[in-house]
């Protein structure tokens, strides 16, 4: 989801019945404008993802924006196997030869729908 509906999705819940970590920037097809997306994720209780690990994906995304994608790939790995966000990550450092595209800007081409 967009920031917007993150920080929608946050103030509507009550408590900690739902985490938003951010994915990364997405620039979809057919739009001029990156989109910060983020995961909707259930309470620590209801979920196998813990805080800590929300934690070190953060640094991760940070790394992966920042064209660092040898620091990513490490941490990543050891992140839970059924996260999707991770798995989401892992697709576009190997479908880039575990190398920044040139000119990388931080932010992931969508080039179809």
């Amino acid at each position: 989801m967009d920031a917007e509906t993150a920080g929608d999705a946050i103030k509507g819940l009550f408590g900690d019945e739902v985490r938003c970590p951010t994915i990364g920037y997405l620039l979809p097809a057919g739009f001029s404008n990156a989109v910060k997306v983020s995961e909707l994720l259930p309470s620590v209780s209801s979920c196998q993802i813990t805080d800590v690990e929300i934690t070190v994906f953060a640094k991760v995304v940070t790394a992966f924006r920042s064209g660092s994608w040898d620091e990513c790939r490490l941490p990543l790995a050891h992140l839970p196997a059924d996260d999707r966000s991770r798995d989401f990550l892992l697709v576009q450092i190997v479908s880039q030869s575990y190398q920044p595209p040139s000119g990388w800007s931080g932010v992931i081409r969508m080039d179809s729908k």
